[in-house]
């Protein structure tokens, strides 16, 4: 029919941005200016970071930009950094704070079980996840990241210059 299908928490969200909608298991996770609120389909109610598992770190999480699952953590990018949480202990972390990647915007994101990479306004960034050691990828030709997709030894980037694609193993 092309109309809205209100499922009745839409009038909680108006007025404000939504950044990333992210479906995991019976939950929908929603990033927005104001932060992360999980949603449950399955039992109607809505939760914050603060209602969900243990925090490791005292201060509110803001404009939640990007939320990405891998195995059973989530990550989430915010104005502090980059945020994991665990699903089996239910605890929030504080993994890299935003000036690990200069506190620019991050436009996508994708994790294996090493790396986190990053994609940017200027380029793309690999973090890894248990030494924090970045290997920054700013090249001329790639311009913003807007998606990228780890295939293997390959990554695949789509970018405002095109699609771009290189063995990024060839550098570790």
């Amino acid at each position: 029919t092309l109309s809205p299908d209100p499922i009745g928490i839409e009038g909680l969200f108006a007025g404000f941005p939504i950044y990333d909608v992210e479906k995991i298991e019976n939950q929908l996770w929603l990033g927005t200016s104001r932060g992360i609120f999980i949603f449950y389909i399955n039992n109607p109610q809505i939760l914050d970071i603060n209602s969900v598992g243990r925090k490791t770190f005292p201060d509110n999480l803001y404009k939640i930009s990007l939320i990405k699952r891998y195995k059973d953590t989530v990550y989430l990018v915010s104005d502090k950094g980059i945020v994991s949480f665990d699903l089996g202990s239910k605890e929030w972390i504080i993994l890299f704070n935003s000036g690990v990647y200069n506190n620019k915007i991050v436009y996508s994101m994708t994790i294996n079980d090493k790396f986190i990479f990053l994609g940017l306004e200027d380029g793309l960034m690999r973090i890894n996840k248990t030494t924090g050691l970045i290997k920054d990828y700013y090249f001329s030709f790639i311009g913003q990241v807007n998606d990228i997709i780890l295939d293997g030894k390959n990554i695949w980037l789509g970018t405002t210059n095109g699609l771009i694609n290189f063995k990024w193993k060839r550098d570790i």
